[in-house]
Formats: structure tokens, sequence, C-alpha cells
């Protein structure tokens, strides 16, 4: 296949092919928990991450003569996402205030501070690729670091799985039941914190959400079952993915947005399918 002969490209489908799949199992607790805006805030806080990350390199080559290794930037901004993560579970655990308050705070605070620094103090000209990513930039190192985050993800689920399946139906009951809500909580904001940082140059800081939510979304209409809805949701985040890689790359179009046309349009497509059944079964009723 001509796609495959670009090294490029070859990266670009395996970090769709990773990113695909582990965003869509983390979308099943996000939007299972009513925190499917958390992602987005996080991947929005990523801004002022990344601007931070840019200032301390001005002002260390500036003032210090210091030169920081390639890779500095992607390190800062996936400890700088765990960290917010962190500090928004501990919050939420210590302060009197409602998550959706929390994740406002962390919404718009982020993206002043971050576009404040990027374009008073940095004077960085690449915002469009910061906010809509540039998955053909990511380079081995990347896909590595990206291939380490989905094992972790996939193996937290594994062992957890009536745990969190507990938690998500009713969390007081997972307590009464002896889980340990709330550090499942953390490892949960961390999981999501890593995933978005190291799926930032797939999609973006405003499309990154979206790999994390639609193909959960459309798993559920899908589903009868848990395991079901993990299977379906699984595949919808592969097929988003590479899909949207391979039909960019035939389009020439802007990678990010096509994977989340490719996710919307398997959302529409479960939708339509829904309904069509739904349709059906009345009809059977009605004749029998």
């Amino acid at each position: 296949m001509e796609i495959l002969s670009f090294d490029f490209l070859r990266r670009s489908l395996l970090g769709a092919a990773l990113a695909g799949p582990t965003c869509a199992l983390l979308g099943i607790i996000t939007t299972s928990r009513g925190q499917a805006f958390f992602s987005d805030s996080l991947s929005h806080a990523s801004i002022a991450g990344y601007g931070l990350g840019l200032l301390i390199e001005l002002f260390a080559f500036r003032y210090f003569n210091l030169s920081f290794p390639e890779n500095f930037l992607s390190a800062f901004l996936f400890l700088y996402c765990l960290g917010i993560s962190l500090c928004f579970a501990y919050f939420l655990n210590k302060s009197k205030l409602e998550s959706d308050t929390l994740l406002s705070i962390i919404f718009t605070g982020s993206v002043a501070i971050g576009i404040l620094l990027l374009t008073k103090f940095v004077r960085y000209p690449l915002i469009e690729s910061l906010l809509f990513g540039d998955i053909n930039a990511s380079s081995w190192t990347d896909i590595g670091l990206l291939g380490m985050v989905a094992v972790v993800t996939f193996s937290f689920l594994l062992f957890n799985m009536p745990a969190l399946l507990l938690t998500m139906i009713d969390e007081n009951m997972a307590i009464s039941e002896g889980v340990e809500v709330k550090k499942l909580n953390y490892w949960t904001v961390l999981l999501i914190g890593g995933v978005v940082a190291l799926s930032l140059k797939l999609l973006g800081a405003l499309l990154v959400s979206a790999m994390i939510v639609i193909p959960a979304a459309s798993g559920k209409m899908w589903a009868w079952n848990f395991r079901s809805l993990l299977l379906i949701s699984l595949v919808n985040g592969f097929l988003g993915a590479v899909g949207g890689v391979v039909l960019s790359y035939y389009m020439d179009a802007m990678t990010g947005p096509t994977i989340v046309g490719c996710d919307i349009f398997l959302l529409l497509l479960a939708l339509l399918f829904k309904n069509l059944f739904k349709k059906k079964n009345l009809k059977t009723i009605r004749n029998s």
C-alpha cells in the first residue's frame, strides 16, 4: 500500500491504533460517571502547560545559557497534565465545590493563562498546531511513550474491572463493599492526564477530548452489557482513529479534524441503526 511506504505515516497509523482504543476505554469511565467534561478541561489546561514549558526553555537559555533535550517539552507537558489531574482529584475530595465548577475553573483559567504566556512572553507562532494537533509530527519516542501508557491503562482496567464497574453503578455501594474509591479516582484521573498529554499531537487541545468521549458514547448505542460496551468502544476507537489518518491522507485534509469526523460518523451510524431496530421492534409488538 502506498500509505505504508512513508515512515511518518507508519508512525501516525501506529499512534492512532494505540491512542484510539486507549482513549475509548477511558471514555467509558468518564462518560459513565458524568465526567466527560474532565478530559476536555484537561486538554485545554495543557495550553498553559505548553506555554510554561516554552517559557522555562526561553529563560534557561537567555539567563543561564542552558539548552534542554529535544523531548523536554513533551516530558514537561506529561508531568504538568499529571499534576493538574492530581490537583483536580485532591480539590474534588477536599473542597465543597462541585466537579463541574472545578472543571470550569481549570478550563477557563488554563486557556487564559496559556494564551497569555504564548502570545505575550514566548510569542509562539504555531498556536494552530497546538490547538488542532499534527499526528504526522510524532516521533518514535512519542509512539513508545503512548504504547507504555496504553499498556498501563489496559492493565489497570483489567485488574480493577469489578471495582470500577461497581463504582460506576453506585459510588456509595462500592464504598460499602470495601472498594477504595478515592484511590481508584486518583489512578483514573492520572491515566486520563497521561493519555491526554500524549494524545495532544494527534488532535490538539481543542479536539483530543473527542477521542475519549465519542467512541464510548457510540459504544453505548450498540452495547447490551458491560463486556459488549468495552469491546464495541475499543473497535469504535480504533476505526475512528486509524480511519481518520487514512482518510486525511487520501483527502489531503488535516488529520485531527478528520479523526473526529470519523468518530462522529460512527456515532451517527449507531444512532441510525438504534432507531431502525427500535421501530422494527415496535412494529413487531403491534402486529403480535
